[in-house]
C-alpha cells in the first residue's frame, strides 16, 4: 500500500525520513527547534561522520508517496519515498507515479485514502 506523507530529506544522501518518528533505526533523528508542536527542525542523517545536518521549516515540507515497507521503518531511499509534483496533488487520490516502479496502480484502492 502506498501513503502521502510529508518528508525531510537529507541533502547529502537523499535519504527521506517522515517527521514525528525521530530518532530513527539507523541512528539518525531530527529535532525540533522549539517546544511544542514545531514549525522548525533539524535534520542530522547518520550517512556521514559527523552526521550531515540540514535545517527544515514546517513549509519547507514536501508531500510524497511511501511505499509500505518504508512507511513502517519511517525512512527510506529515492527508490521507496518519491515526491508527488503539483500537478499529481490535485488528483482524486492525491496519488503520483513513481517514475521507478512503472505505472502499476494495483495498490492504490480507496482503502489507501
Amino acid at each position: 500500500m502506498l501513503r502521502v506523507r510529508h518528508c525531510v530529506e537529507c541533502p547529502k544522501c537523499r535519504t527521506r525520513y517522515l517527521p514525528g518518528f525521530s530518532p530513527y533505526r539507523n541512528g539518525s533523528y531530527l529535532m525540533p527547534l522549539s517546544d511544542g508542536l514545531s514549525a522548525e527542525w533539524i535534520l542530522y542523517c547518520s550517512c556521514s561522520n559527523p552526521h550531515a545536518w540540514s535545517r527544515w521549516r514546517g513549509e519547507e515540507l514536501k508531500s510524497y508517496e511511501v511505499y509500505s515497507q518504508a512507511h513502517r521503518r519511517r525512512y527510506g531511499s529515492p527508490d521507496e519515498i518519491w515526491e508527488i509534483s503539483p500537478s499529481q496533488r490535485n488528483t482524486k487520490y492525491g496519488y503520483g507515479v513513481n517514475p521507478r516502479a512503472g505505472s502499476d496502480q494495483s495498490d492504490k484502492g480507496e482503502s489507501g485514502k
